[in-house]
């Protein structure tokens, strides 16, 4: 009782134009506490995915419920692609769109000299073609499906695959794969950017997503892609499909074979760099909020 208590005696303090909301939590105090503000909130996932898959069908589903409930009394509800704005449609919640964007002063390519200097500052093979996967080893994300389709590829035995991430999966995966030196776990990094940088292929074969910012992110350092074929996937590579693969769900043969006939590289950097200057960079984000925040309940 005394944190809506508290809250709202900030909040009087500051007097804000716009409250802006991300996440169950911050929504549902906004939603409750805060009606006398104009509210934007920015759904990023689809709750009735994510939290099931997260913290169980039943506190999951209890905690989708509330989280959905809660936006629909919030003044403009956003999410962040328009594949999570369908799914939640059948929830009677109504919400704008504004997709996710990077900034690409952090992300951004880089020459071939940059490239082998990132390689040695951060001890990686130059000689070895490097796959990428970032993000939470957990069953969302479905890592092992990376890990396996990679090692039966043909690109095995001349590349490196690096594991970007921690989660429940690590431990397990690592002595799993303890044998497979072309396999690396290197945890939670604070320099993502440099890893992408010096990568050639970004894979991810998670079953849910928002607008994932780490597919984002490895497009904007020119790094193709290879996804699982989830809607949100899909909606990214829609914008130009040049960029990269989509592979079945859960199906590691299917990125096995998405690997081998991957080839025409410098066409799918080009259109890496053309999704996100024309679609998903922070600048057009930043742009669609602003007329938001400006615009009359």
């Amino acid at each position: 009782f005394y944190l809506p208590y508290l809250l709202k005696k900030i909040v009087k303090e500051i007097n804000p134009h716009v409250i802006h909301t991300q996440g169950i939590r911050s929504d549902m105090l906004s939603a409750h506490f805060l009606k006398e503000y104009k509210r934007i909130a920015t759904l990023r996932n689809y709750p009735y995915e994510d939290y099931k898959m997260t913290y169980g069908k039943i506190l999951g589903t209890f905690m989708a419920y509330h989280h959905i409930n809660s936006l629909k009394k919030i003044d403009i509800p956003v999410v962040c692609s328009e594949s999570i704005k369908m799914k939640v449609k059948p929830h009677r919640l109504k919400a704008l769109v504004v997709r996710n964007g990077v900034d690409q002063n952090i992300f951004y390519p880089v020459t071939k000299e940059e490239k082998q200097f990132l390689r040695k500052k951060l001890e990686i093979p130059d000689d070895k073609n490097v796959f990428i996967s970032v993000g939470h080893l957990n069953s969302r994300k479905d890592p092992e499906t990376v890990i396996r389709g990679f090692l039966s590829s043909v690109a095995k035995d001349n590349s490196l695959l690096l594991m970007i991430g921690d989660g429940p999966l690590r431990k397990s995966l690592q002595k799993k794969y303890e044998n497979q030196s072309n396999v690396k776990f290197l945890g939670r990094k604070g320099n993502v950017d440099e890893y992408l940088k010096l990568s050639d292929y970004f894979i991810s074969a998670s079953l849910s997503e928002g607008l994932p910012n780490s597919v984002i992110e490895a497009l904007a350092c020119q790094v193709p892609v290879i996804l699982s074929n989830i809607e949100q996937h899909k909606e990214i590579l829609n914008f130009n499909v040049l960029a990269g693969k989509l592979f079945k769900v859960k199906n590691y043969l299917d990125l096995t074979s998405k690997i081998n006939e991957f080839t025409d590289y410098k066409q799918a950097q080009k259109a890496c760099m053309s999704i996100i200057n024309k679609h998903l960079s922070a600048s057009n984000m930043s742009k669609n909020y602003q007329s938001l925040y400006s615009r009359e309940q």
